[in-house]
């Protein structure tokens, strides 16, 4: 496939002492496929790192700037309007389930590292609605409704077709942010050329049949690991998004937000909840619980049986009856006709949080 050039992001390592003063702007991706093309584009971005010891190695990270498929970034009341055009109920319903990686490029794409946990395990607590939700919470099965989980749409760079991911709100200082995996906003590096940010890109929460009963959140600002955006490793498949205020609201607000968890044990009981694609079409969330356990070295990720097909969707630890919890994992690929993998969310998972929970 033909790549573009970009502009390239600069990389910085900081001490650790100095995560919180990490800043940035951004984008991230990973392509998939839809059916139509968005407004024309160009980037900028700049990057912060931050450093994690949990690896033996520095964790950067950087950030970019969210932009419209004609590079315009998302931002002026024009450049909001604009996408709020362009995604319309036919887009979505057309929009491809983001590209998975291969089995071949799941063995081959991780890089070796000390077995973790190397830390203390901690969480940060999940932060309520401004106002109630009508939530039915996460159920054990197939159906899920809550607002805590939502559907991503966004414009590959690479075909600009339109494709699809789950996601879900992160209680952070900001009110704004969102996790999921990296590949859902960056394609992710290969053969010495880093993977481009995708265009577009927006935010559904609770998304329902085609029905957005929380609006829709559009991306001011992406953060990944330098590891991803460089090389595609899927041991950093994990980004974090700002979102824009709608309508004078922040995300966090109007839908509450799960917390994050770190360091935790490999062997935990999760709940997947997101939309997969080979479940009604996507339209409506699906859930399955089940307990994780680790892939084995020297793969330091973990694996959970649950068929959950489609990236992004979190894997969250002790979910309460409004379905939010802590948040341990997010699906980056599927396996072997039914396991589910995600990266570990070891220290430099706490540090991207500390980095961009509080970027507005």
């Amino acid at each position: 496939m033909r790549r573009t050039r970009h502009t390239p992001v600069r990389r910085t390592l900081l001490p650790a002492a100095a995560l919180a003063l990490a800043l940035g702007s951004g984008g991230l991706a990973q392509a998939g496929g839809g059916t139509e093309a968005g407004p024309p584009v160009a980037a900028t971005a700049t990057a912060a790192a931050t450093t994690a010891a949990t690896t033996g190695t520095a964790a950067a990270t950087e950030a970019a700037a969210a932009l419209l498929l004609d590079g315009t970034r998302i931002a002026s009341a024009s450049s909001i309007t604009a996408l709020e055009r362009y995604w319309t109920s036919e887009r979505m319903a057309k929009a491809l389930p983001a590209r998975a990686r291969t089995t071949a490029d799941d063995i081959s794409a991780v890089s070796p590292g000390r077995q973790e946990p190397t830390g203390k395990p901690g969480s940060t607590p999940p932060v309520p609605p401004a106002q109630h939700t009508r939530d039915s919470g996460v159920r054990d099965g197939v159906q899920a409704d809550t607002s805590g989980v939502g559907k991503v749409f966004y414009t590959s760079p690479a075909d600009s077709k339109n494709y699809f991911c789950s996601a879900s709100a992160l209680g952070s200082p900001s009110k704004q942010l969102v996790i999921t995996a990296a590949h859902c906003v960056n394609e992710g590096g290969t053969n010495g050329t880093p993977g481009r940010y995708v265009r577009n890109w927006v935010y559904v929460p609770a998304f329902h049949s085609g029905t957005r009963p929380h609006g829709t959140f559009q991306a001011k600002e992406f953060r990944a690991f330098s590891e991803w955006v460089a090389r595609g490793d899927l041991q950093y498949d994990i980004a974090m998004v700002t979102t824009h205020p709608l309508n004078g609201r922040k995300l966090i607000d109007v839908t509450g937000g799960n917390g994050l968890s770190w360091n935790q044990d490999h062997r935990q009981r999760v709940t997947v909840t997101g939309y997969s694609y080979d479940h009604d079409t996507a339209r409506t969330q699906r859930s399955c619980p089940g307990t994780a356990s680790p892939v084995g070295a020297p793969d330091r990720r973990v694996e959970i049986r649950c068929a959950m097909r489609g990236g992004g969707a979190p894997w969250l630890r002790n979910p309460v009856a409004s379905g939010l919890g802590h948040v341990n994992g997010v699906v980056s690929t599927l396996v072997n006709e039914g396991w589910n993998r995600s990266s570990y969310f070891g220290e430099y998972v706490k540090a991207m949080w500390d980095t961009q929970g509080s970027r507005t």
